[in-house]
């Protein structure tokens, strides 16, 4: 073979060495189990989210997770789930439609409410003092599962 306008050429020995070494690792990794090749035991905060300190001085997460397009038990269980992985911020709005089931998605995974930021947005039809104040309520009546804090 013509190594000529190659750069690089790999040679036989050096290719038999990588796939040797190849080879070992798929068969001994298994047997070390999850921690031989994850990173998650490194991890040694309680969460890895950015955080952003409110005035109260509460810590808020800076990433959350969007419930724009979910409806009725899609939406639920996602909640749920992405509790399970570690979401605590939640974004949704009356407009959505799907309070109700990020109620329920929270109710289901057995977090205490204390623990979770839940956003939820005031529609253009709403603006005003008082009429924010009555999507306010809504909100609150349409996520009767949570319970909600606020002063």
């Amino acid at each position: 073979m013509d190594t000529r306008n190659q750069p690089n050429p790999m040679k036989r020995r050096d290719f038999l060495q990588k796939t040797a070494v190849l080879a070992a690792s798929a068969i001994f990794l298994p047997a070390l189990g999850n921690r031989a090749y994850s990173a998650a035991h490194a991890i040694k905060n309680k969460s890895a989210v950015p955080t952003v300190k409110l005035n109260n001085g509460l810590l808020m997460p800076m990433l959350g997770f969007g419930t724009y397009s979910l409806k009725g038990d899609i939406c639920q269980r996602s909640v749920a789930d992405a509790i399970a992985v570690g979401y605590r911020l939640f974004d949704t709005a009356t407009r959505y439609g799907n309070e109700a089931f990020v109620g329920a998605g929270i109710q289901q995974s057995g977090i205490k409410r204390e623990d979770l930021f839940i956003t939820s947005k005031v529609w253009v039809d709403d603006s005003g003092y008082e009429k924010s104040k009555m999507a306010f309520e809504t909100s609150l009546k349409n996520s009767a599962p949570v319970i909600w804090i606020y002063t």
